[in-house]
């Protein structure tokens, strides 16, 4: 099934830093935490997906809406085919930090055959139908081609000759819907990261930049029509 979803966000709000430094946004009077030194975008969804820290301002494409989410609005994928495609933020950083709050109302992992993301980094745009533009690079999700469970996965494609594949941080946490999860996906000299909640739930010894052939940042799915987004 190429164009209906297999899970469904109630909410999403995402944020980027340029460097591998970790920061929690907390609650505080319906509002985020103010911005900490390192921003290299972000995504609050308050009914526009502009950057309000920098010019990587995102397109809606499909269903997307918006709806009350952990702090403010966020983003809403209703399983139509909608994302949010972003510039390659992300593209070579040596080191950086995609987080953001989610909530499920599905996390049909297994019936997605390629998996299912929150995020990732590509070099083709996504499509719901025909040839792929495929290159996924960077990934936040689930990918049941390598894990046995629908656990939350972050990890890396490393290209070129002698590459090896995907490398990932199985964090062996399955989401569960209706609760908010904060996550965030490190990568650096100390290897990729991935925190649930605040604390470190899975490692990879990878410690190269991100990907440099990624041309979009998408939020809410990947560039396969058969890998499903969360919605």
């Amino acid at each position: 099934m190429k164009t209906k979803w297999q899970a469904k966000l109630n909410s999403l709000k995402t944020v980027m830093l340029a460097t591998g430094t970790l920061f929690v946004l907390h609650l505080a009077g319906g509002q985020c935490d103010p911005p900490a030194n390192g921003l290299a975008a972000w995504w609050p969804a308050e009914g526009t997906a502009v950057d309000v820290i920098g010019t990587n301002n995102g397109s809606l494409h499909g269903n997307v809406v918006y709806t009350a989410g952990k702090a403010g609005q966020g983003f809403v994928f209703n399983g139509t085919g909608g994302y949010v495609q972003t510039p390659p933020v992300t593209k070579a950083m040596s080191e950086g930090t995609v987080e953001l709050w989610f909530n499920l109302n599905t996390w049909n992992w297994n019936s997605a055959n390629n998996g299912l993301y929150i995020w990732a980094g590509t070099q083709g745009a996504p499509v719901n139908s025909g040839t792929p533009n495929g290159g996924d690079g960077i990934n936040l999700g689930n990918h049941r081609s390598y894990t046995s469970t629908g656990e939350l996965m972050f990890g890396i494609y490393e290209f070129g000759v002698g590459g090896r594949g995907w490398l990932w941080a199985h964090s062996g946490l399955v989401p569960q819907t209706n609760t908010w999860y904060h996550v965030a996906g490190t990568w650096g000299a100390s290897g990729i990261r991935l925190y649930v909640n605040g604390a470190i739930t899975a490692t990879n010894s990878y410690t190269a930049p991100a990907p440099t052939n990624s041309l979009y940042n998408i939020i809410g799915r990947s560039s396969w029509p058969d890998r499903k987004s969360v919605v």
